[in-house]
Formats: structure tokens, C-alpha cells, sequence
């Protein structure tokens, strides 16, 4: 059987491999390539989880074979590009290592000795003392469709109705349109849907006696709450995303991408190794990476709380409770959320007391990605590897070191590489942690905002007694987690970023924030598995399913952008519209060139239609533009630039064509577009007066949006 698996492996291996070099083909690379996938996820899931189940040790093998293409697509990034020739090599290699042995002698005894005990079940009297051994394989090996028991398999058939009724609402409630929060589209039945379906999980696991039944519903359940942007936003979400999408296709043409940087990397070497071998579109990759890879973290949690020696049923409750506090780092694709993904992976794995080099991997694919969840995550790691070291005063010593140079690593670094600049700022707004209760009148947003509000309570509040019992143990946890939430506020208090706009000043520090956070999520499924523990009785149980079924809702509520009584977005997503005038623009200019002055949601557009064109090329679209001022972008980019101030100059002053004119001269082009999108309040404003001075106007899809065109006079 396992030489079949080889075989299998390498054929098919062989064919990903000709169909990057040659065919390019989506019919045959997916799902071959989603064979070689799973596959060599768990030959090394096998290596990280050496006793469990399927799911887990699937899910572990999974997200460790994304850290391997992570590390190593960087190290071939920076050594010749990421070019066919070398994601070759990378698949090469990582098909050799999955063929290699996985059965180790320790885990060949382990696999002999449950065989031994599934023929003494049918052999022995049910009475007889063998029957205690059973008792515990039995305790151990979770059944994964729930209980046989009727009203348990009842209780999974409802729950996977209200998970598949979920996702058919966020499918048809997905637009094109341009929205600030998927919740303006998206009916409340749907948080009813979340609401029975987590109950109904939570009461399952609560019932099984031991077994942790239903957790293949775990991933699907995942994806019913992380996966509304993914659903909603049909032209993408964010704008970050557009950024990372083009620099993945241009890498894709050419191999690289100038400047060379040490960040980001990691993540556009999974986007393109996919790609490359399974002919699906880079952006498609990109848009699911995130999303899909995040389903599995639940199946980790439960891997390694079974391996804590925890009761199935209970692992199963801390798993599902990654979603009792709101979650927003996986909802897309960016290098910052899967660098947090992988972080947690290290976190996770470090709970079920696995080896220094599972984690250290898991650390180093996320520095590969990003520094900010990077340096942390190998802060952590060090602080793990010191318990090697017998002298106590030497480790001490070292443990001090590596927290003090962990805390000064990242605000030393955005000083010196980063374009940061030393300012006295005052205590950031997102540490000033406090007890929130507003009464809205609206029953359930008054009770949603009350638990997103008190998140970071609820979650120092779980950690600690979560971290009490083992404290001895898990003080790089705590030391890492403290450590990194000294750095959000040296870094939000004393550091500015003049390229920045005012509104994205405080966007390093809420990230250090959120990544602490996560140091202390594994010790609160920790204190939510001891609570679950303690709910006796049906009363009970029902009562903790209710409330920990409520917290998910609210959760998955308050991970997305929210327009309501107590918090409006400003950002719009990019919509159709935005693609339309983009596509409009660029055949009005008739091969000439020119800039573009748009709000952030017109310039993705422009990102995701035209990208990055080589320098050189034949093609102006996409462009990158030498000036005095440095390179621009041949439309506004919101990161503070020039041509940016010259568009908030036209919609918040006034349009006129002097200030057309002055972007013109900073980019030296003789011809420049104003795009004004309709919902923005001051549009009919800014329209009027552009109509006055501009030497061509037309709108997009019945006036979503107007486009000016400015020429220079001759």
C-alpha cells in the first residue's frame, strides 16, 4: 500500500511537472495536483502528529507543506527567480522528502499495537480485562461523523443543513456593486444560520462522552464564517490584496520583481508555485490561500489538544472556540494574515508539546512572509529551544536577551529600513483597553459590540486562567505575547510614518496588537476546554452551547467592515464599475500616455485590469513613472505619494485644471483623468465644477462613475 502511495506520488509529480513546463492545463493540473497535495501533506502531517487521526494530521501535514514552499520558494527567489525551471526543482524536492520512509520503527510499534487491539475487540469477552485497553483506543480515536447514536447523527445532518443553507446565502447574496460591508447585502438570516449551526456543533461535542465526533464539520463550518469576503466581494476585497495580486503576476513573466525584498516572499511563492503547477489563474490562488488554508487551523487546534491528552469531545470545543473572538486576520489573502496563520500554526503546535523544528519551521515561513509576525514568531521559538539549556543562570540570561532584542528588532527596523521617524505620539488608541456596554436600542448589535468591544478583556481574561494551571511550562507564551505588546506600543507611540497617510499611521501598531493577541489565544482554548469540562448536565450544557454559539455570532459579525449605530466604514470595495472605467479610460487615451487621479478603489481596479508593466515595455497601462519625486504609479495609490495629494487636492478642494496640470508636470505626461465615483458625498460637487474646466467628460454604467479628461494645451 505504501509503495501504491509512492507511485502515485511520483506519477503524479511527473505530470505536474510537464503541465508547468508545457501543457498549462487547469483540467489536468487541479486535480492532479490536488492528489500530489494531499498526499504529501500527510506523509508529513504523519511526521508532526506520529499517533491521531486523519483530519488532523492532514491538516498539520497541509499547512507544514505550504511552510516548506514558503521557505524554500524564498531562498529560489533570491537565488535566480521564481521561474518554471525553479518551482520544478521545488516540486522535485518536495516529492523526493514525502518518499522518503514515513514509519518509523516507534511509529510501526504504536500502528501494530492498535492493529493488535481491533482483532482482540472481536475476540475478547467484552468483560475481559483487554476490554480496558479498548475502552481507551475508543476514548482516544474519535468517530468523525458524530456519535452513531440517532439523535447525534440527527444532530450533524441539521448542522451540516444549516452550514450548506449559510453558504447558499452568501453565494447569492455576492455583488459587483460597490458596498462598504458585506452585511449591506447579506440577509440576517444568516447569523441565525451561524447561530444553529455552532450550537448545534457545540452541543454535539459536548454530548459524545469522550469521542470527538463531527469534526470533519469543523473546516466546513470555517469557511460558512471566514469565508463571507470570499463570497461577497466579486471583484476582490481590500485593497492590499490588488498590490500583492500584480506583484504575483509580474514575478510570474519575469521571475522577480525590483527592489528584491526579503518580505512578502513567502507568500508569493505558494500563489505561484499553485499556479505554475495546476494552470489555475495566480489570482485565484491568491484569493483562496488564505481563506481555504484558515478551515484547517480548527483541525490543528484539535490535534493538538487530543495530544495533551485531552478528551476528544472537550479538543473539539477548544477548536471550534477559534472562532469565539473575532478573527479578521483570515478573511483574505495578504502576506500579514498568512504570516499570522503560520505564526499561530507554530503557537498550536507548541501547545501539543511537538518538536522544536515543527515550530521552528512554522516560524520561518512566517518571517519568509512578514517581518511582523516574523520576528515575534522566532522570538517565541528561541524562548521554546532554551529549555534545552541545564544552567539555569545562563538560561536566564539568554531568555532577558532574546525578549529585549525581540522588542527592539521591529521599531529599530522600521527607524532604519522602514521610512519610520522617531515622534512622541502618546498611548495608541487600539492599547487603551476598557469595559465597553452601549445601549443602542438594537438588541442584537447592543450585545454584539458588547463582546467585540471586550474582546481583548475576554481574552487576557481566558488566557490567565488558562495559563495558571501550567505556568511552569508555557511562560514563553506570556514572555512572547507581552514582549510583542511592548513593541504595538513603542511603535504606536513613538514611531510615524511620513509616507503614510494620517489615516494609516496607526496600521503597524494595530498589527503588533493583533499578532500579540494571538500568544495568548492557545492558553484561552485552554480555559474554554476547562469551562466546557465543567458543564454537567443538559441545563448546562445547553446553557454553554448557547453562549459559546452567541460569541461565534457576534465574532463573525465583527470580523468584517461594519456600517451601523456604532461604527461606519468609509472604504468602499472596488466594484464593477471601478473595472469598467479603468477598461474605458485606457481606450480613450488611445495608446497615449497618461496618469490617473481615483480614489483607492478605482486605482485596485487599475492594479487587478493592468498590473505591472516591465520597464521598457511596449505597454503604458500599468506603468511606473520616473519623476523627481521618485516612481509613481500611473494611478493614485493611497501610501501618502504625490500624485495621491494631487487628487485629494482636486475632490476636497476644487477640479481645476491648474491642478491637473501640476500632476501632469509631476509625472510628465500631457494628459490626465479625474475619476469621481457617485457614492462619495461630495460628488455632485466636485462633477459640476470638473464639467467647467475639463476637455472631456463621460460616465460609467449610468453615472457610477464620471471620468474628466485634462489635456495640456499645445
Amino acid at each position: 500500500m505504501v509503495w501504491d502511495r509512492n507511485i502515485i506520488i511520483a506519477l503524479s509529480a511527473n505530470l505536474l511537472a510537464g503541465n508547468a513546463l508545457f501543457l498549462h492545463s487547469m483540467i489536468i493540473g487541479v486535480p492532479v495536483g490536488t492528489l500530489w497535495f494531499l498526499l504529501v501533506s500527510y506523509r508529513f502531517g504523519a511526521r508532526i502528529f506520529t499517533v491521531g487521526t486523519l483530519l488532523p494530521r492532514l491538516a498539520a501535514g497541509t499547512l507544514a507543506t505550504l511552510a516548506i514552499i514558503a521557505i524554500a520558494g524564498s531562498a529560489l527567489y533570491h537565488l535566480g527567480g521564481l521561474t518554471p525551471a525553479g518551482i520544478i526543482i521545488l516540486l522535485a524536492a518536495l516529492t523526493l522528502f514525502a518518499l522518503r520512509e514515513v514509519r518509523s520503527q516507534k511509529l510501526e510499534a504504536r500502528i501494530k499495537q492498535k492493529s493488535e487491539i481491533r482483532i482482540s475487540k472481536s475476540e475478547t469477552n467484552p468483560n475481559d480485562q483487554n476490554s480496558n485497553v479498548q475502552n481507551h483506543f475508543d476514548h482516544t480515536t474519535p468517530n468523525y461523523w458524530l456519535s452513531r447514536k440517532t439523535g447525534s447523527r440527527s444532530a450533524g445532518l441539521a448542522t451540516s443543513f444549516f452550514i450548506a443553507a449559510g453558504l447558499t446565502v452568501l453565494y447569492r447574496s455576492g455583488t459587483w456593486e460597490a458596498i462598504r460591508s458585506p452585511w449591506e447585502v447579506v440577509p440576517p438570516v444568516f447569523f441565525g444560520l451561524v447561530f444553529a449551526a455552532a450550537a448545534l456543533l457545540a452541543l454535539a461535542f459536548l454530548r459524545t462522552e469522550g469521542r470527538g465526533g463531527g469534526i470533519v464539520l469543523l473546516p466546513l463550518f470555517a469557511a460558512l464564517v471566514g469565508g463571507v469576503a470570499l463570497a461577497i466581494f466579486r471583484a476582490g476585497y481590500g485593497f492590499d490584496p490588488f498590490i500583492h495580486q500584480a506583484a504575483e503576476r509580474f514575478i510570474q513573466a519575469h521571475g522577480f520583481l525590483n527592489p528584491r525584498t526579503f518580505y512578502y516572499i513567502g507568500q508569493y511563492a505558494i500563489v505561484l508555485t499553485a499556479s505554475a503547477i495546476t494552470g489555475a489563474p495566480s489570482e485565484w490562488v491568491d484569493r483562496l490561500l488564505v481563506p481555504v488554508a484558515a478551515t484547517l487551523l480548527p483541525l490543528l487546534a484539535y490535534g493538538t489538544l487530543v495530544a495533551r491528552k485531552l478528551k476528544p469531545g472537550a479538543a473539539a470545543i477548544g477548536a471550534l472556540g477559534l472562532f469565539a473572538l473575532p478573527f479578521s486576520s483570515w478573511i483574505a489573502t495578504t502576506p500579514q494574515s498568512l504570516a499570522n496563520l503560520f505564526l499561530l500554526a507554530a503557537l498550536l503546535a507548541a501547545l501539543g508539546n511537538q518538536r522544536v523544528s515543527v515550530i521552528t519551521l512554522f516560524s520561518f515561513a512566517a518571517l519568509a512572509t512578514h517581518p511582523i509576525a516574523g520576528v515575534p514568531a522566532l522570538v517565541f521559538t528561541s524562548l521554546l529551544a532554551l529549555r534545552r539549556i541545564l544552567q539555569p543562570l545562563l538560561r536566564r540570561a539568554l531568555f532577558l536577551g532574546i525578549l529585549t532584542a525581540g522588542s527592539i528588532a521591529l521599531p529599530a527596523l522600521f527607524l532604519l529600513a522602514g521610512g519610520g521617524k522617531f515622534t512622541a505620539l502618546g498611548i495608541p488608541d487600539y492599547l487603551a483597553w476598557g469595559a465597553y456596554l452601549k445601549n443602542r436600542f438594537d438588541p442584537f448589535r447592543d450585545l454584539a459590540y458588547a463582546w467585540i468591544w471586550n474582546a481583548p478583556l475576554v481574552l487576557a481574561a481566558g488566557a490567565l486562567v488558562g495559563w495558571l494551571p501550567i505556568r511552569n511550562q508555557k511562560i514563553p507564551y506570556v514572555a512572547a505575547g507581552l514582549a510583542t505588546l511592548f513593541t504595538a506600543a513603542a511603535v504606536g507611540g513613538f514611531v510615524s510614518f511620513p509616507k503614510l497617510p494620517i489615516y494609516e499611521q496607526g496600521d503597524y501598531g494595530v498589527r503588533l496588537a493583533g499578532v500579540a493577541a494571538l500568544f495568548f489565544l492557545p492558553l484561552f482554548l485552554l480555559a474554554l476546554v476547562s469551562l466546557a469540562e465543567r458543564a454537567r448536565g443538559w441545563g448546562r450544557k445547553i446553557a454553554f452551547a448557547g453562549l459559546l454559539a452567541s460569541a461565534i455570532t457576534a465574532s463573525t459579525y465583527g470580523s468584517y467592515p461594519r456600517t451601523d449605530k456604532y461604527e461606519s466604514t468609509h472604504g468602499f470595495n472596488t466594484s464593477a464599475a471601478d473595472i469598467h472605467a479603468v477598461q474605458a479610460i485606457e481606450a480613450d487615451a488611445d495608446g497615449r500616455p497618461y496618469i490617473v487621479l481615483a480614489n483607492q478603489a478605482t486605482s485596485a481596479a487599475a492594479l487587478r485590469e493592468f498590473g505591472f508593466s516591465a520597464e521598457g515595455g511596449s505597454r503604458f497601462a500599468g506603468s511606473y513613472l520616473k519623476t523627481p519625486a521618485g516612481e509613481l504609479y500611473f494611478y493614485s495609490i493611497p501610501t501618502g505619494g504625490p500624485l495621491y495629494e494631487k487628487y485629494l487636492k482636486m475632490v476636497y478642494e476644487s477640479p481645476t485644471r491648474a491642478v491637473a496640470e501640476e500632476a501632469m508636470d509631476l509625472a510628465g505626461v500631457d494628459t490626465a483623468y479625474l475619476a469621481v465615483s457617485r457614492y462619495w458625498t461630495e460628488a455632485s460637487r466636485v462633477v459640476e465644477a470638473a464639467s467647467r474646466e475639463a476637455d472631456a467628460e463621460f460616465q460609467i454604467d449610468n453615472g457610477r462613475i464620471y471620468v474628466f479628461r485634462y489635456d495640456r494645451a499645445p
